[in-house]
């Protein structure tokens, strides 16, 4: 298997990087912080609970509406 980015060394680790870096995406064009986003993740997991959505509770990203024209 060739090596990609970041330094993964299989099918699963690649998996792992390509979810954590959509999820990163996905929270900076909802300008949301990525690091408090991560860091309810993992407490969640470790209290069992369901990860935190990364859906916007109310109004949707100024960066994400159509443009008019």
């Amino acid at each position: 298997m060739l090596n990609g980015c970041f330094g993964t060394h299989s099918a699963p680790g690649s998996r792992f990087v390509e979810r954590m870096l959509s999820v990163a995406a996905t929270l900076k064009l909802r300008l949301r912080n990525v690091v408090d986003y991560i860091t309810q993740a993992c407490i969640a997991a470790l209290h069992g609970d369901p990860a935190p959505s990364l859906l916007p509770d109310s109004a949707p990203s100024p960066l994400l509406e159509p443009v008019r024209a």
